[in-house]
């Protein structure tokens, strides 16, 4: 069975694990901007220790890191990240308002299904 390079990379997501490149001496990363990086996560899960907590909390791909150690979420940042919004509901009185007001996460998408159906006739 052959899969489109898209289904592919859609399985991968899934069930790959993101590495860094070969040529990539890992002694010359900067951990505090690797943790703002979505594609580290699995890197960062393998090194807690070397985690800048602040930084991680922005990235979207990092919100099952965030659960456990909650006490060391940059809560304004997190009330940016639009991928915080079940962790952001659960602790409401965390939440830095002014900084979720930037968050796309915020807003839902609603359309009127009445009006769908009527362009559905068209």
């Amino acid at each position: 069975m052959s899969f489109s390079s898209d289904v592919t990379q859609i399985i991968g997501l899934y069930l790959g694990r993101y590495e860094l490149l070969d040529w990539i001496d890992p002694a010359k990363i900067s951990w505090l901007q690797l943790s703002a990086n979505p594609r580290a996560i699995d890197l960062l899960r393998d090194n807690p220790h070397r985690i800048d907590w602040k930084q991680l909390t922005m990235t979207i791909t990092s919100i099952d890191l965030l659960v456990a150690p909650a006490d060391k979420i940059h809560w304004a940042y997190l009330s940016m990240n639009p991928a915080a919004m079940s962790l952001l509901s659960d602790n409401p009185d965390k939440i830095i308002w002014e900084w979720l007001s930037e968050n796309p996460s915020i807003f839902e998408l609603r359309v009127d299904p009445l009006l769908v159906a009527e362009l559905l006739k068209i």
